[in-house]
């Protein structure tokens, strides 16, 4: 287990270089353009997942333009969980300010079968005549190396933006 690595560490990271500018760029278009980082290694990855979490989903959903008004582009579902065929998945694992976008065809869980019980009193418990159970179920995504690009890490979605606004 000493060479494993987590989601973050394995997607390729997002980078900006050669990507379309939008002039006052939005999350949305982020989502949008980050997939061209792909353009010239084939068709192989089809991105359909973005994950992050509540807050940003909140970020991306609450978008108003200057009436006050919710903006919502013609590529997006009305309720803001589709975005441009990726279908937003909360995971309030992810920090504030991040996003990753994949495609899940390229990922696998492994799962250990059988579950880990423990039962015990916690403080004042036994007096409560209260008991806490602790359930375990031992789970792993794999990503290959070789399907690395099917996944981008955005570690910095407000710089992101700012990289793809055209001046």
């Amino acid at each position: 287990g000493q060479n494993l690595t987590g989601i973050t560490q394995t997607a390729t990271a997002f980078s900006s270089t050669g990507l379309t500018t939008v002039p006052s760029a939005t999350f949305y278009d982020l989502l949008a353009i980050a997939p061209e980082m792909l353009i010239g290694y084939g068709s192989k990855f089809v991105f359909d997942t973005v994950l992050m979490n509540k807050k940003m989903i909140n970020k991306l959903q609450l978008t108003k333009d200057a009436d006050g008004n919710y903006i919502v582009p013609p590529f997006t579902t009305l309720n803001g969980m589709n975005v441009g065929g990726m279908v937003v998945i909360e995971s309030n694992v992810m920090a504030d300010n991040e996003a990753i976008l994949a495609d899940r065809r390229y990922g696998a869980i492994y799962e250990k079968a059988g579950v880990t019980m423990e039962r015990g009193l916690v403080g004042s418990q036994f007096v409560q005549d209260l008991e806490t159970l602790k359930v375990r179920k031992r789970l792993a995504f794999l990503i290959k190396e070789s399907n690395a690009r099917g996944f981008i890490y955005i570690s910095d979605v407000d710089a992101a933006i700012t990289a793809i606004t055209a001046v």
